[in-house]
């Protein structure tokens, strides 16, 4: 198992650096009047798939918390409730 680990961190290195060499040109980004400064384009597209993969991950780690809250406010809903007064010993 750690073999096919080491071997597939292996070719996804290689995979990223031929990736990046094709890459490499310089490109200008504007978001209204804002200019950034050149950029290689493998670079603008790693910042992109890492901000994507972080909002997807902060979105999933929300909903998550949610549903755990929801199943949780059943449960309590669904225990027995014992009278008040009642303590469970005899």
């Amino acid at each position: 198992m750690k073999t096919t680990r080491l071997v597939f961190a292996a070719l996804l290195v290689v995979v990223l650096l031929v990736f990046s060499v094709y890459n490499s040109q310089p490109v200008n980004l504007s978001i209204f009047d804002h200019q950034s400064p050149q950029l290689p384009l493998f670079l603008v597209l790693l910042i992109s798939f890492f901000l994507g993969f972080a909002a997807a991950a902060l979105w999933s780690t929300m909903r998550v918390t949610q549903l755990r809250r929801q199943i949780a406010k059943m449960q309590r809903e669904t225990e027995p409730r014992q009278p008040e007064g009642a303590s469970g010993k005899s």
